[in-house]
């Protein structure tokens, strides 16, 4: 699965301008990622960083995606709550919104992937975001 997701992504332009959306605060999601390539981070680093999941700007979140989900494949421990905030911002995604983010099908296979994968990792009756964020993109990738 990770070279999957490196294949998936590896052809991307790193995002110009402001990553994340307009608001007061973006707890340094802005400061942090630019400029940077998806490549570059810790895992350390990307946990403190979780919150910019939620601020960055659609072309932001597509560009620095395999970088957590990585993160979360190579140390799970380290990556603490990475999955789980990744989970629920794809289960908060309408179709429209996963459309517009415009992710090629072998980026959504991928991101399929690895949610199937955490959802038989983590196999929790209190958690089921991992399925249902594994079949929203399943959605979008049969629309596309």
């Amino acid at each position: 699965m990770h070279s999957q997701i490196i294949t998936a992504f590896s052809n991307m332009d790193i995002p110009q301008g402001r990553l994340s959306v307009d608001t007061y605060d973006d707890e340094e999601t802005n400061v942090y990622f630019t400029g940077t390539s998806w490549e570059e981070h810790e895992i350390a680093k990307l946990r403190d960083m979780y919150s910019a999941i939620t601020f960055f700007t659609p072309e932001a979140f597509r560009y620095y995606l395999p970088a957590f989900m990585l993160a979360e494949l190579n140390d799970p421990e380290t990556a603490d709550i990475i999955a789980e905030n990744l989970a629920s911002k794809f289960v908060g995604f309408t179709s429209e919104e996963l459309l517009n983010i415009k992710f090629n099908n072998d980026q959504l296979i991928a991101i399929k992937c690895f949610f199937d994968y955490c959802a038989q990792l983590y196999d929790d009756e209190y958690f089921d975001d991992f399925q249902k964020a594994a079949h929203k993109v399943s959605l979008v990738l049969n629309r596309s």
